[in-house]
């Protein structure tokens, strides 16, 4: 779905769990370092972020 070959996947998923940035077991992944994600991110994260904030507002 994200338009990327599993290897390249996999590469990045180690690095970002050695950072302590997330933790994945089993197919499923967990975000622990939301700031050091954001930091490490390229401007397709805020791109995407203002698109969603756009499509699905908070709600109060």
């Amino acid at each position: 779905m994200i338009g990327a070959r599993r290897n390249a996947v996999s590469i990045v998923a180690h690095a970002f769990r050695q950072a302590g940035i997330v933790n994945y077991s089993g197919g499923q992944i967990e975000i622990t370092d939301i700031g050091g994600l954001r930091k490490t991110s390229c401007e397709c994260y805020w791109a995407v972020q203002r698109q969603c904030d756009r499509l699905l507002p908070a709600r109060a």
